[in-house]
């Protein structure tokens, strides 16, 4: 890695834990300097607002969460043990970032509201992998015919509103300490009667 790579990732990682521990609105681009005995104005040469900083940071996670997910999707499994694998990977991924980053709850709170307002590519590109997933379903006679696209928009909004319930009730101060292995169960049980409802008998 070159020196403006090296620094660049000093500053991501400056700005995850920033991010992670005071949310996206608390966060100044004067913090993550000061923490890297770096003035304000040098951290413009490598990102030119804390927005940029902030949307490189989603878009390398959303990066290595898909590609998790496509590596389910080639695995030679049926597409039902796909979709039930790709939830929970999903939640095994959130999960995982919680604890290297400990993020505070209220953090995370805000962080998702900006992400599915902001990154509307997030949303598209999580529809088309379930809609995919669907399709090589009734392909392989295992789903009846459906319409996959309403199918997949509402595997999405289960996931997202059974994990926002957690988190948004939640009196705790960090997400580690949530019981993922309660969002889990409970997802794998909704997944389930998703699945059914769209087996061919």
């Amino acid at each position: 890695m070159t020196k403006f790579e090296i620094k660049k990732e000093d500053i991501k990682n400056a700005g995850r834990k920033f991010f992670a521990t005071y949310g996206y609105s608390k966060t100044t681009l004067e913090d993550i300097a000061a923490s890297l005995k770096m003035k304000k104005n040098s951290l413009y040469y490598y990102f030119e607002s804390k927005e940029a900083l902030f949307r490189e940071l989603i878009e390398d996670e959303v990066k290595e969460h898909f590609k998790r997910q496509h590596a389910i999707f080639e695995k030679d499994i049926p597409a039902d043990k796909k979709l039930v694998l790709s939830v929970e990977e999903l939640i095994h991924f959130i999960h995982e970032r919680t604890n290297k980053y400990f993020i505070k709850l209220s953090s995370y709170v805000e962080i998702e509201k900006i992400v599915e307002n902001t990154f509307p590519d997030y949303k598209k590109q999580e529809g088309k992998y379930f809609r995919d997933i669907l399709s090589l379903g009734i392909k392989e006679g295992i789903f009846k015919e459906h319409n996959t696209t309403e199918t997949a928009k509402d595997i999405a909004f289960i996931l997202r509103s059974v994990i926002k319930n957690f988190y948004c009730n939640s009196e705790l101060e960090f997400m580690w300490e949530i019981d993922f292995n309660e969002i889990l169960h409970k997802v794998k049980k909704i997944m389930k009667y998703v699945i059914e409802s769209i087996k061919k008998n």
